[in-house]
């Protein structure tokens, strides 16, 4: 990984093989670039203006006009939102990155909030108040104000294993969650009769943040939000989508989109031995220790059959569906320690990381070494292509991105193993795992 020094002193170029990753400070965001596109860049520092750049960059060979001039206009925007904001009023205030705090739910930003008055149940005694699920996870407390007894008896079933006996610590940063039913008439098309739908509204803080939810949707949105809550109430500098575990020494990060397989492997590690600090959400403090959020793992309904065999009760679970309309059931990480109460932050320790990009595939797809069939197949990745993994999924920052942290996170990737691992099932990728302990 190289360092090239531009004349335009508010980005930086980091070079790898063929590939680039580009910072611009400006706007506080992250590019990556082809080896096209890295010449374009070159030129344009140079002073070049766009049919000088489509000469030089034709002569390098292997691409077309066409995809030249893409290329220069995509890197041309980026280098003019670079120069300084004062320069550029009217077009660089319209274009400019949001900020790290634009980013932060409502409720931290509005803390401290006003406690709920006394709410009812719907058994239809008004003198029956709404008595409140208690969860703390680190400093964060959780009130969850569920006015529907059917709905309230699901989810404390769901999320009984960090249920408080106790009162909420007095140092938790406090959150309160309502969650209403209502009924809603809707005109059935070439039909006299209405129908009526009971549905939910959620609310956090006072803030209406949900609403229109059926009762299948409304664990998730309560899950998701909790998780988020906690790591942007906890000190953290970066967030990533994926599963963050250990094991002994090692801290193993399982980025990714939805659908690669990551839940279903992460649950079937947490049954040999490995910790689950979270299953979506890879948080890191400023010594890139992962953060603990214990919540229960989604698993999505094509991995349910899979999942059984080590997490017989799957089957009595309930379907949830996600609001892009996936079903999930959740099973509990089987993992000592997970739920037990603790410091969100994980105890400072040497670590060894390890980044492995889950990949499940069907026996028929799946081009494994013919000389060890039974081996998942590994595919090393550079560092430019281990840091586009894990924001493809989406990311979040602790403060304002500085120069500081990129090569933060490029020093850490440049220290760690990176690959993908391509598997037909968790115990094939299993072996990879153990090769890597037995080191």
């Amino acid at each position: 990984m190289q360092i090239v020094s531009l004349a335009n002193k508010q980005l930086s170029l980091f070079v790898e093989e063929e590939k680039g990753l580009l910072y611009c400070a400006t706007t506080q965001t992250l590019h990556k670039l082809q080896s096209s596109s890295i010449a374009i860049l070159l030129a344009i520092d140079l002073g070049f203006d766009e049919s000088q750049c489509l000469i030089e960059v034709s002569r390098l060979g292997g691409v077309s006009k066409k995809d030249i001039i893409a290329s220069y206009r995509v890197v041309s925007d980026i280098y003019e939102s670079s120069k300084d904001v004062n320069h550029y009023p009217s077009e660089i205030q319209t274009t400019q990155a949001e900020t790290y705090s634009d980013g932060l739910y409502p409720e931290i930003k509005n803390i401290p909030y006003q406690p709920l008055n006394p709410l009812f149940t719907d058994s239809g005694n008004k003198d029956e108040f709404v008595e409140p699920l208690c969860i703390e996870i680190g400093a964060v407390g959780f009130k969850l104000f569920i006015e529907q007894q059917k709905l309230r008896n699901v989810l404390a079933a769901l999320l009984e294993p960090v249920l408080l006996t106790r009162e909420l610590s007095s140092q938790s940063v406090m959150m309160e969650f309502v969650v209403r039913n209502y009924r809603k008439t809707y005109e059935v098309a070439n039909d006299c009769n209405a129908c009526e739908v009971e549905l939910f509204e959620f609310v956090s803080n006072s803030q209406v943040i949900e609403s229109k939810l059926a009762f299948n949707q409304v664990a998730p949105v309560l899950i998701e939000r909790m998780q988020i809550l906690t790591f942007q109430s906890t000190p953290f500098r970066f967030c990533f989508h994926g599963a963050a575990l250990s094991k002994g020494e090692h801290v193993f990060l399982l980025p990714g989109k939805s659908g690669v397989g990551k839940s279903t492997l992460t649950s079937y590690l947490a049954k040999r031995g490995f910790f689950v600090h979270s299953d979506e959400m890879i948080a890191f403090n400023d010594e890139f220790q992962p953060l603990t959020i214990p919540m229960p793992i989604a698993i999505k309904r094509g991995a349910w059959q899979q999942v059984r065999a080590e997490y017989p009760h799957i089957t009595q679970q309930p379907v949830w569906h996600l609001k892009d309309g996936r079903q999930v059931k959740y099973v509990w990480p089987d993992c000592d320690g997970f739920i037990e109460p603790k410091p969100v932050v994980s105890n400072a320790q040497p670590q060894t990381l390890h980044f492995i990009a889950p990949n499940f595939t069907p026996d028929q797809d799946l081009k494994a070494n013919p000389h060890h069939p039974q081996q998942p197949l590994i595919t090393p990745l550079t560092v430019i292509d281990t840091i586009e993994l894990m924001t493809q999924g989406g990311y979040q920052v602790g403060k304002e991105l500085a120069f500081a942290d990129v090569m933060a996170i490029v020093t850490l990737f440049s220290k760690s193993s990176c690959e993908t691992l391509t598997y037909t099932s968790s115990k094939m990728a299993y072996r990879r795992f153990e090769q890597i302990l037995a080191r």
